[in-house]
């Protein structure tokens, strides 16, 4: 018989055939299941970790495998384990956290299933193990959104601004569908990636009334420091503008592109003649004017609340979310209709952005 043979290979014979009948004839019979599962796990006790790992394999995509020997592959830490804990069908979302709650491993092979549930998105997102939380980023089917998408944001930038750590923000990035959340990451993202987060930024502001009042004096006050070169009054200005630290408006300031001071001017009210004057006088030397161009084209087009969303990301993630919550004003979130709604839709038909926005 080949499950009781001295031969090894004969018993992993037996191993793959016991596995592929019963999940081939699905049986109903409580009694014979368990009998199935008690007779596996004998001969798996004997097996080798390869065995083990084909047998689960072949067994987690079914719903009928029994649940006493999922626990048995949990039991220890192996790649039998994390494909059961990654592919079976037969785990409920309480064992998932259990599991992912007992080690970062068995966490890093819940956070790669297709099927996550968002609460269970919301627990994962909250360990402290970037492993875990890369798995969870790079997974494409895990609905990272709201509070989770935010908190990893979070971290993401953290570990940037401590250790120059882009993993994390790469794979955040990386996702595809960026939303206005991800302008915390706005100053480390790709060209394409800040198109993205500004496309969605605009939409999310397309029939919602300007909350934007221009800020004469402060725009007054950095197109002077500009034009005269002094970039220490100029940071400084920024700074206490757009609330943030001098570090941060610096590097709003000398972003290669432009793209952040432009927006930073545009949420900040700045007349587009006024905008040039500030780019021209702040070039690091390049000499690039049409790019500077093409940025006060974009800061033309940009809706200034939708400016101003994407500074509040990079200045303080927290006012994303006081921006989107269900407990803002009403009367702010209010889709215009009638002769207004068709104002605002004209509009936003003048004045879209390329896509080649950020050509240079």
């Amino acid at each position: 018989m080949l499950a009781a043979s001295e031969n090894p290979e004969d018993r992993k014979v037996w191993l793959r055939i016991a596995a592929d009948y019963f999940a081939a004839t699905r049986p109903a019979d409580p009694e014979a299941i368990d009998c199935f599962a008690e007779a596996l796990i004998a001969r798996l006790e004997k097996s080798d970790a390869m065995s083990r790992l084909d047998t689960a394999r072949r067994l987690a995509n079914c719903p009928g495998t029994p649940r006493a020997l999922l626990t048995w592959f949990e039991r220890e830490e192996s790649e039998a384990c994390d494909f059961v804990l990654q592919h079976a069908v037969g785990l409920t979302e309480d064992a998932l956290r259990h599991a992912a709650a007992q080690s970062a491993r068995r966490a890093v092979a819940v956070a790669k299933r297709r099927d996550l549930s968002r609460s269970l998105v919301d627990a994962l997102s909250l360990h402290q193990c970037l492993d875990v939380q890369l798995s969870l980023a790079r997974n494409p089917c895990a609905a990272l959104e709201g509070d989770a998408l935010i908190r990893m944001l979070r971290e993401a930038g953290r570990r940037l601004s401590r250790s120059h750590d882009r993993e994390l923000a790469d794979a955040l990035l990386c996702r595809g569908s960026l939303q206005l959340e991800h302008a915390v990451l706005f100053l480390d993202a790709d060209p394409g990636q800040r198109l993205e987060i500004l496309l969605s930024s605009q939409r999310m502001e397309l029939g919602r009334r300007s909350e934007i009042a221009a800020k004469a004096d402060v725009v007054d006050r950095l197109e002077a420091s500009a034009l005269v070169r002094d970039m220490g009054k100029f940071v400084s200005e920024l700074g206490q503008a757009l609330g943030c630290s001098p570090q941060l408006a610096e590097r709003i300031a000398n972003d290669a592109s432009g793209e952040p001071l432009a927006l930073a001017l545009a949420a900040l009210g700045a007349p587009k003649d006024v905008l040039i004057r500030v780019l021209v006088a702040t070039d690091l030397g390049s000499g690039d004017y049409p790019r500077i161009r093409t940025l006060a084209r974009l800061s033309s087009a940009l809706n200034a609340s939708a400016a101003a969303s994407i500074i509040a990301g990079i200045v303080d993630d927290s006012a994303l979310r006081k921006r989107n919550s269900p407990g803002r004003d009403p009367e702010l979130r209010r889709v215009p209709s009638g002769s207004e709604g068709r104002k605002a839709a004209a509009r936003s038909a003048r004045e879209p952005i390329s896509p080649t926005s950020f050509v240079a």
